[in-house]
């Protein structure tokens, strides 16, 4: 692994291992409200399914278009498991495989105190990098969240996603994508924002005194820079 995928690896170590340290499960059927996430969906449960939960709905749904119920899925970047536990309490044999050991620590930790009774296909995790895929055997399909954008060299990385496909396997991916994100909308979001904290319901007291036309402006320049390039500017690198 080479000493930016290792950075890369650490970081994500470091904010799983904080989670958890707060409260966190990572079972879509275990959460519960957690004021740790001060700008999350996984602050409630209800968020994480308004989000999660249909990412994971959409992924399952195709799965079961272009797969057979036993087919074999790769969970690439699987984090700390939560996708790969639901796809296979659906029947499916998954490998989660990612960079981070400490998802993958507390992935299988989960997975133990997990009932996989019924339906359940079987689940299996692995701490490795999409250069060293060909480890394992050819799946059926291959399922990525939020991972190829972090994917460098991207075609590199596609190759190998290419070669762990069975012939006619299905790659299946969900990414950010912000490129249409507005002005406008980037002020509703500044509208509520200011609605919740002068109701105190809004982590950052801050937003109350923006009081100006310039200071709204400005609030809004900074919400549209947060949402399209998916960075705060006020935590250390963005």
């Amino acid at each position: 692994m080479d000493s930016s995928l290792e950075e890369e690896a650490h970081a994500f170590d470091q904010r799983i291992e904080s989670r958890v340290d707060n409260g966190f499960i990572p079972d879509l059927r275990k959460l519960k409200h957690n004021p740790f996430f001060y700008k999350s969906f996984w602050r409630d449960p209800y968020f994480t399914k308004l989000y999660l939960g249909d990412i994971c709905n959409n992924f399952i749904e195709k799965l079961a278009k272009h797969t057979s119920l036993g087919a074999r899925v790769l969970d690439l970047g699987c984090g700390a498991g939560y996708l790969a536990l639901e796809i296979a309490r659906q029947g499916y044999h998954v490998t989660g495989v990612d960079i981070s050991e400490s998802c993958i620590n507390i992935a299988n930790k989960t997975l133990d105190e997990t009932d996989i009774r019924g339906e359940f296909g079987s689940l299996e995790y692995q701490n490795g990098s999409v250069s060293e895929l060909s480890m394992f055997n050819q799946f059926d399909a291959v399922i990525c969240s939020g991972v190829l954008h972090h994917l460098e060299p991207l075609p590199e990385a596609l190759v190998q996603i290419r070669l762990s496909l069975k012939t006619g396997g299905a790659l299946l991916w969900h990414e950010p994508q912000h490129q249409y994100w507005t002005k406008t909308e980037a002020s509703i979001v500044t509208l509520i924002r200011l609605i919740l904290a002068n109701l105190n319901m809004w982590h950052d007291e801050e937003v109350k005194g923006v009081g100006t036309r310039d200071q709204l402006l400005k609030m809004i320049d900074e919400v549209y820079e947060e949402y399209r390039y998916e960075r705060d500017p006020d935590e250390k690198k963005g």
